[in-house]
């Protein structure tokens, strides 16, 4: 059993959905579960047209659902050659623009946009690229099953960001999908689901890689795929690395590192799912499916040190505190810190207090600054516009001084760096340097040419 998940990119318009078709045709998987976003574009689409019925102007709104209902109908136009199948994927299409129109002119009337009905507008972008690309599937002789998420999905009631029920997922898994999954191939919908009521929710950030996780975990999965636009992780950003090379595989900790340093990964907790059920999750490109991809694994047992990648958050602010007089005082520190960032709603990224000195690293910002310099008495040495370069790969804590004796002579070939802060204890799987933000790109292009292994 494999579940292969597509994002909007994807199946962004026919074009792209025959890509998706070719995909499938070539799969070698016994059993297979197609998860399915929105089109690309079309769920903020449906969200403008909900805030225009909101805000009064119904006619805007329903301009927008036009629009949406029209791009779903010229896939079928363009894509379909079975007239039949054309006409039902049609039918479909405008029952469900129906629905839409009358959600949207219920928001006008009541002047309202709850958060649940909001979730009802949302679900119309799986439900549509979904039900479309069912009937493309059948139309391409490629049989399969449409089944729908809300059956399955089974979440609690905090509409826009609901928490899926694993077990209730499991029982609807067990008595609903598998004894409609006839054909080799069932097709879904990512990122929403349904409360215990069945009243429609969505998943939140990344509900559609989630959903994949949900499902590869209720069936024991071999492997769950999530096909998007690029070839998988790469090893720095390509706007700054122009030899970013993707990385063939890497553990979920090296993931939950590089999304925590603002590396545009997989967000960790929509994989959790898998990796808890030690599930291997492969990233892969729609647009190159020749490509590898790079593959999530729970753990490795290599025993070497590996480094699989470099990348620099920016914007950042370092503070070093000398506390002098004891307990009490670090306390009243902590507290007064937490306060500055909390206040500020900002993100503390990093604290740490060893022979009498705290280290604070966390989103810049000057009220930050300025708020402790004021309220802390003790000796403060503060940074402003530092980048954190975090260096992630595998098994760092057992190689500490290779890895310091490689920083160290790497660096001191390049004798203007500033260095402000080097800290090995983030992870096994992550070592940070805290350094001149203006320095950032070419220490990360240094490291990157000289240290990496694949």
């Amino acid at each position: 059993m494999h579940i292969l998940k597509f994002g909007g990119s994807s199946v962004a318009d026919g074009d792209r959905m025959l890509n998706v078709i070719n995909i499938l045709k070539n799969a070698e998987h016994d059993k297979i579960i197609v998860v399915l976003s929105a089109c690309k574009g079309i769920t903020d689409k449906l969200e403008k047209a909900a805030n225009y019925a909101k805000n009064g102007d119904i006619d805007l709104s329903h301009l927008f659902a036009n629009e949406i209902s029209n791009h779903h109908l010229a896939i079928i136009d363009t894509c379909f050659s079975n007239d039949i199948l054309a006409k039902q994927a049609k039918s479909d299409v405008k029952n469900y623009i129906f629905e839409l129109k009358n959600l949207l002119e219920g928001i006008y009337l009541l002047n309202e946009l709850t958060v649940m009905v909001k979730d009802s507008i949302f679900s119309f972008g799986e439900l549509l690229s979904s039900k479309i690309f069912h009937y493309l599937c059948l139309d391409k002789s490629l049989e399969n099953n449409w089944i729908d998420a809300r059956k399955i999905i089974v979440t609690d009631s905090n509409f826009n960001a609901a928490f899926p029920l694993s077990d209730k997922i499991s029982e609807a898994v067990e008595n609903i999908l598998l004894t409609q999954f006839n054909e080799k191939i069932a097709i879904t919908q990512g990122f929403i689901g349904s409360d215990l009521l069945s009243r429609t929710t969505t998943l939140g950030r990344g509900g559609s890689d989630l959903t994949a996780a949900l499902l590869g975990a209720a069936l024991h999965a071999d492997e769950i795929q999530i096909w998007t636009d690029v070839d998988g992780i790469l090893s720095a950003d390509p706007n700054i690395v122009k030899n970013a090379r993707t990385i063939n595989d890497i553990t979920y900790s090296e993931v939950k590192d590089l999304s925590f340093w603002g590396a545009k990964v997989l967000h960790p907790k929509t994989i959790f799912p898998a990796i808890d059920e030690k599930i291997p999750v492969k990233i892969l490109n729609s647009f190159n499916a020749t490509s590898n991809g790079t593959l999530i694994l729970p753990a490795n047992n290599n025993t070497q040190m590996q480094i699989h990648s470099i990348i620099a958050k920016k914007q950042c602010g370092l503070m070093k505190i000398n506390i002098t007089n004891g307990n009490n005082l670090l306390q009243m520190v902590v507290n007064e810190v937490n306060h500055a960032i909390e206040s500020n709603k900002l993100q503390l990224l990093y604290a740490a207090y060893s022979n009498s000195n705290l280290v604070v690293l966390f989103e810049f910002s000057n009220k930050i600054s300025n708020y402790l310099q004021n309220n802390i008495v003790e000796n403060i040495t503060y940074n402003e516009e530092v980048a954190v370069v975090c260096i992630t790969g595998q098994n760092f804590k057992n190689n500490l001084m290779k890895i310091n004796a490689d920083l160290s002579n790497l660096l001191s070939m390049q004798s203007d760096i500033k260095i402000y802060q080097l800290l090995y204890v983030f992870s096994d799987t992550s070592v940070l340097l805290v350094v001149d933000e203006s320095q950032a790109d070419r220490i990360v292009r240094h490291l990157h040419d000289t240290i990496i292994n694949f």
